[in-house]
């Protein structure tokens, strides 16, 4: 494990077993590119070097880094120390994953590598410029008449400067959608349902892949369409992980007239071919079904103890209340009462701005159909609508 130093300095654990794979917390920033540990001999016993996986690198790219560190008849130890690394304005960064060993052959020598590699997404275009340097300890065995010990012998090894061209994206051609988003990615969305009567909710669930997508990442959204109500996208976290994200949008199919959710357009710029890209999924045609009425629960009053006699097209059993709960949990049913004050106005569609179709008096007992956006599907014996979530209480 490793940790930043508050001077800006990273130290950086390595592995004695290198055959195992694992993260290294610590960072390493871009800007050591080009590493090298040198001696006075024409191939140093240890050196290192990093380097990109390409040239052309644009702002807020995510690129990978190799990191190649040589030794020859030396063992370094564990610990070592980068100084004079850029701050975190300048550039971000994951963790260093440690790959299997490698060895090769210099100037008749054998070196062993210990290779790293981390993501790296450089924050402002421009050249980039850093000397760093590099601390460690280099293990030496030392046998007496007694014993066999270790010793560290510590070394500072200074690091060759670096000069990393950043690319600026283009404004030339630049969509007005444009996300952001910089890399190569695949953009698939999708609604349901589409088989809907007025007032029901489709979900759209949008889903974003690739190698570099930015955290940060914004979403183009549903837009608004006739006889539709459009919500605000939110994220998906539990269905997110590096290479994918995926946001939600809630639409609520109002009117009739409405013939299909709107198509959604994710812009990018592509690095590698140094060219915006738009994808675009939908739009999505919505099948009206005029004869499909809501489904509604027509109540005993209030005080007395018979249940429910229809609900949603089946009979409940009669009977005292504890069997008509059982029935409500086997169903999967819930009900909820009004909260006292005034009479709560039922609307056509989540919220307070969409058409009023009827009132509900405090505490009339109601079937919870559906939540969304802090507002709650009810139905009754005047109809179904929507409700502000705290206008109910669910019933014990």
């Amino acid at each position: 494990m490793g940790h930043r130093h508050p001077f800006g300095e990273w130290r950086m654990m390595q592995a004695l077993h290198p055959t195992r794979t694992r993260r290294l917390a610590a960072a390493l920033i871009v800007a050591v590119a080009g590493l090298s540990l040198r001696a006075d001999a024409a191939t140093p016993a240890v050196f290192a070097r990093l380097a990109p996986d390409r040239a052309d690198i644009y702002r807020t790219e995510q690129f990978v880094m190799l990191v190649s560190i040589y030794t020859s008849g030396e063992t370094l130890g564990r610990q070592i120390t980068l100084s004079g690394m850029p701050d975190a304005s300048v550039a971000a960064l994951g963790g260093f994953e440690e790959l299997p060993n490698e060895s090769t052959v210099i100037e008749g020598r054998i070196y062993d590598i210990r290779r790293y590699r981390c993501r790296i997404r450089i924050n402002r275009a421009g050249l980039l410029h850093v000397a760093p340097q590099l601390q460690g300890a280099l293990v030496r065995t030392v046998h007496t008449f007694f014993f066999t010990q270790s010793q560290e012998q510590p070394v500072t090894l200074p690091v060759e400067p670096l000069d990393l061209p950043i690319r600026e994206i283009p404004t030339e051609g630049r969509p007005p959608g444009f996300s952001g988003a910089v890399g190569q990615f695949t953009f698939t969305a999708r609604a349901e349902p589409l088989d809907v009567a007025p007032g029901d909710l489709v979900t759209v669930t949008l889903t974003f892949a690739g190698e570099g997508l930015p955290d940060g990442l914004i979403p183009p959204p549903v837009p608004a369409g006739p006889g539709l109500k459009v919500y605000d996208i939110k994220a998906v976290p539990a269905r997110s992980d590096a290479g994918h994200r995926v946001f939600e949008q809630t639409i609520v199919a109002a009117e009739p007239f409405a013939k299909a959710i709107p198509a959604v357009t994710f812009c990018y710029f592509d690095p590698r071919e140094r060219r915006y890209r738009s994808v675009t999924a939908g739009p999505f045609p919505l099948v009206f079904h005029a004869e499909r009425t809501p489904t509604t629960v027509v109540y005993a009053p209030p005080a007395s103890t018979s249940v429910v006699q229809a609900i949603a097209g089946a009979a409940a059993p009669a009977g005292p209340g504890r069997l008509a709960r059982a029935w409500y949990a086997l169903t999967g049913q819930r009900f909820a009462l009004v909260r006292p004050g005034a009479d709560t106005p039922v609307h056509f569609a989540p919220g307070s701005e969409t058409v009023i179709l009827f009132t509900v008096k405090p505490g009339t007992r109601v079937r919870l159909e559906d939540e969304a956006q802090g507002w709650a599907r009810i139905s009754c014996r005047d109809g179904i609508g929507w409700v502000p979530a705290t206008a109910v209480a669910a019933e014990p």
